[in-house]
């Protein structure tokens, strides 16, 4: 596997029923790969002092926990070390919007954030897009088609390291990932507000699709070592 991100590699197991502890293995480790545990039993490797496995169920305990959305408030989330999640409830094909601004606490307004919006131009042709406060100065089209479903499951994620980097999930599919930089910005000064941490998101006033949040907590899910 090329996975190198331990986000990804539970991700994946996530998305496979089968899975109930997942272990991502770096190449200084051992035999570098993300490893599913199914049904059978793993051998414990105590010398791999940096291979953790994490427990499915434990992870879904958190997961299934979801915090309906309030629009216009400040709420504490660090999206640089877990992904965000977001459920949307929308009727295919309609027009909608859903939009985040990244803060940084103590410093305020942080200029950064997403928006994705749907709309039907003309009718029973719908056009995906998304912006990018603080780097587009406009919306830019999404080309990956979204699942056919009224209810979708979506995971923002954002590196900063190598670069940086957001990604959006859909429902078990990428639709977007963009690597920010001069290229790809129309902002000459977009790292003065994408470079800065984030430890608060605020849905936007304008969000008609959201409707709760929650985030992959892996820190505490811990089921050994093994391989």
């Amino acid at each position: 596997s090329d996975i190198t991100d331990e986000r990804e590699c539970v991700q994946r197991c996530l998305e496979d029923s089968r899975c109930i502890a997942v272990t991502l293995v770096l190449p200084e480790d051992y035999r570098r790969g993300c490893y599913f545990k199914n049904s059978r039993t793993w051998t414990v490797r105590d010398d791999q002092t940096n291979m953790v496995s994490v427990n499915v169920d434990c992870l879904m305990d958190r997961i299934n926990s979801w915090t309906p959305v309030t629009r216009g408030a400040y709420l504490e989330h660090d999206l640089e070390s877990q992904p965000l999640l977001i459920k949307t409830d929308t009727v295919v094909d309609s027009d909608w919007k859903s939009g985040l601004w990244f803060f940084n606490r103590g410093m305020g307004y942080a200029g950064s954030g997403l928006f994705i919006r749907s709309y039907n131009d003309p009718p029973s042709h719908n056009t995906l897009s998304y912006q990018l406060p603080g780097c587009s100065n406009g919306y830019r089209p999404i080309t990956t088609p979204l699942p056919v479903s009224t209810d979708r499951l979506w995971r923002v994620t954002l590196h900063k390291s190598p670069e940086i980097r957001l990604k959006v999930n859909c429902n078990g599919e990428e639709i977007l990932d963009v690597v920010l930089s001069d290229g790809t910005c129309d902002w000459s000064y977009w790292r003065n507000f994408w470079a800065r941490d984030v430890n608060e998101i605020y849905f936007s006033s304008l969000d008609t699709a959201s409707k709760s949040y929650s985030w992959n907590q892996i820190n505490g899910c811990s089921s050994g070592k093994y391989i």
